[in-house]
């Protein structure tokens, strides 16, 4: 039946003590301090020796820091095989960090390093197609819309020499961010001989970046268009 699972797993990781990372201040010798945390990870996955199966995948995180933040992440693949020559499928994430924080400016002499705090949401919608003629020859297809945005909170922080955060307001503050991706790639495979084969390929993709938040889904695809 489809509730016959196949697989699952669930994973929890926990962070006791706090962390400095030297990558997110993008100033030499500079870190800041991520504060303990604890993440959990699921998975679950029908038999996929069935035609219609499903895979899905959830995590959430928190962390002890004053700042209020969480993070969570959704993802869900189901797969329909027509046949033994087509299959069809669909992958759906959408993703959230709330109050994350993060780097945006530093000054010319890089003695000061401002972060800021930010609403992310992220949709991905990709879909899948791939279909055998002949033991060597067969035709893939895939399309993906990335859907990215950042909003800021006007809350902004200079960077200590602990890896701390100090609230200031000496800094003008970053415009909203929006991020579109719309990807097509479709390939046919033609292996002619052993050992060689042959691949016509097509792609088409469409990028879009701006300080505009879309009040939707459909109002951010028509700007993305």
């Amino acid at each position: 039946s489809f509730m016959n699972f196949w697989s699952t797993r669930l994973e929890i990781e926990f962070t006791p003590v706090g962390v400095h990372d030297f990558y997110e201040p993008r100033v030499d010798l500079r870190s800041y301090y991520r504060y303990p945390g604890v993440a959990v990870d699921a998975y679950l996955s029908t038999d996929s020796r069935k035609k219609l199966y499903a895979r899905l995948m959830l995590d959430a995180g928190t962390n002890s820091s004053p700042y209020n933040q969480n993070s969570y992440n959704v993802s869900v693949e189901p797969t329909y095989r027509v046949n033994d020559k087509l299959k069809l499928a669909w992958e759906f994430r959408y993703a959230g960090k709330n109050n994350d924080i993060g780097y945006v400016d530093r000054t010319e002499a890089e003695d000061s390093v401002y972060f800021g705090m930010r609403q992310m949401r992220t949709v991905e919608n990709t879909i899948e197609a791939s279909y055998i003629f002949t033991s060597r020859s067969y035709l893939s297809f895939r399309l993906r819309h990335y859907w990215s945005k950042a909003d800021y909170q006007d809350k902004y922080y200079i960077l200590q020499e602990d890896g701390y955060l100090e609230p200031t307001d000496n800094f003008a503050g970053v415009e909203d961010i929006n991020f579109n991706t719309f990807n097509i790639d479709m390939s046919y495979v033609w292996r002619f001989a052993p050992g060689s084969e042959m691949s016509f390929v097509w792609k088409n993709s469409i990028y879009s970046f701006s300080d505009q938040l879309p009040a939707d889904f459909i109002d951010n695809l028509n700007l993305t268009f």
